[in-house]
């Protein structure tokens, strides 16, 4: 982070509201520790894992979320983490709003096979979207066969961001609010540059477990899995 403008470094570091939650995460793990198991043969280690119903085998269990800005950091952006993801044998899950067009990013993994995710933003509904729907559904209905040519293994749908989230220590800062106009290659809505950019933009608040049932039903028409981020409460 030190290389970066204050701008650019309070956007990665910093948390929401009084950044409680970013606290009870680091101490969440903190409280967890490492347990060696001495006189044991470790001289041949396999610390690979399957994930999606062994679907997807992955050299160690970890997968890349989707960050924004990563073109903002790096001009190579989402291809150069496509790229390390793709020889680590491990998962990139491709932002919403990215800096390259997805093609861009999925020719970075060079193998054309390689599994990958893409994350969705629900976008507020407009009167294409059909009676009673939370959600924008023309926009993910069109940009599914587009991620299944590409072989996505699976999409995130982000439910934890219905609302831009209160980053109060970040816009108390004046450095951040005077550098935010001049973000380098900042993210773009139009990701899969062969579709127009959704109509609303704003995020929705009242999408449900039926715009999840509906999009789980899109999903497997191309055998692409749905994965919910964001759920807190097993309730």
């Amino acid at each position: 982070l030190t290389n970066l403008t204050p701008a650019l470094s309070n956007f990665i570091s910093y948390g929401a509201e009084d950044e409680e939650s970013l606290a009870a995460n680091r101490n969440g793990f903190s409280r967890y520790a490492l347990r060696s198991r001495v006189l044991t043969d470790v001289s041949n280690t396999d610390y690979s894992t399957t994930i999606l119903n062994g679907k997807i085998r992955l050299a160690f269990p970890v997968c890349v979320g989707p960050f924004t800005g990563a073109k903002a950091v790096h001009p190579d952006g989402e291809i150069a983490v496509a790229q390390a993801a793709h020889d680590a044998e491990i998962v990139y899950t491709i932002p919403h709003y990215s800096g390259y067009p997805i093609d861009d990013i999925r020719t970075g993994m060079k193998d054309s096979k390689y599994p990958f995710f893409f994350q969705f933003y629900p976008y507020k509904p407009t009167n294409r979207s059909g009676e009673g729907a939370g959600m924008q559904r023309e926009y993910i209905r069109e940009a599914l066969p587009h991620l299944s040519a590409l072989k996505c293994s699976a999409v995130i749908l982000t439910c934890d961001a219905v609302n831009n989230s209160n980053r109060e220590k970040t816009l108390k800062n004046d450095k951040w609010i005077a550098g935010i106009g001049s973000f380098p290659n900042k993210p773009s809505l139009r990701n899969i540059s062969s579709l127009p950019s959704p109509e609303s933009q704003g995020h929705s608040s009242a999408f449900t477990w039926k715009d999840i049932r509906w999009m789980k039903e899109e999903c497997s028409k191309y055998g692409i899995a749905l994965i919910l981020k964001g759920i807190m409460t097993a309730e």
